[in-house]
C-alpha cells in the first residue's frame, strides 16, 4: 500500500507542477537548433511565458504533456517513496540504540531515489518531448536527433 500511495502522492504533486515545466522547457528550449542571433527571442520571462503560450496556445497548452507527467510522478514516488517506507519498516535505517541512522538512512534514500530514477527515465524522454510540441521552431528537433517520442 505503501507504494501506490506514494505513486498518488507524486502524480498528484505533478498535476500542479506541470505547468511551471511546461514553461521551463520552451524558455530552454526557444532558439534550439539556430545560429546564435538568429532567431527572435519569444518568451522574456516566466511571467511572460505564461501570457504568450495561453495567448497563443490557449490555457491548456500549460499542460501539455500531463499525461507522461503524471506518469512520471507515480513511477518515480511508487519506487523512492514506497521502497524508502518498506526498508524503514523492516529497521535497516536504525543503529544500535534503535535510533535513526543518518548514514544508513542517507544511504538508503540515495538507493530508493537511484532505483525510482532509472524505472522513470522513459517517462522524462516522453515527457520532455511532449512538453515542446508546439513549440515554433522545434520541427526539425526529431529531425537532428531522430525519432520522436514514440521511439523512447
Amino acid at each position: 500500500m505503501d507504494f501506490l500511495i506514494g505513486g498518488v502522492a507524486g502524480a498528484g504533486a505533478s498535476f500542479f507542477t506541470n505547468p511551471m515545466d511546461v514553461i521551463k522547457t520552451r524558455l530552454q528550449l526557444q532558439g534550439e537548433l539556430k545560429a546564435p542571433d538568429s532567431y527572435k527571442v519569444r518568451y522574456r520571462g516566466f511571467l511572460h511565458a505564461i501570457y504568450v503560450i495561453t495567448k497563443m496556445d490557449g490555457i491548456t497548452a500549460l499542460q501539455s504533456g500531463l499525461t507522461p507527467a503524471l506518469l512520471l510522478g507515480f513511477s518515480l514516488n511508487f519506487v523512492r517513496l514506497g521502497l524508502y517506507r518498506k526498508v524503514e519498516r523492516l529497521g535497516w535505517i536504525n543503529d544500535e540504540n534503535g535510533g535513526t541512522s543518518v548514514w544508513k538512512a542517507a544511504f538508503l534514500a540515495s538507493v530508493s531515489g537511484g532505483l525510482s530514477g532509472i524505472t522513470a527515465t522513459p517517462s522524462f524522454v516522453v515527457k520532455a518531448r511532449d512538453s515542446f510540441k508546439k513549440e515554433p521552431g522545434l520541427d526539425r528537433f526529431d529531425e537532428h536527433y531522430g525519432g520522436g517520442a514514440g521511439t523512447c
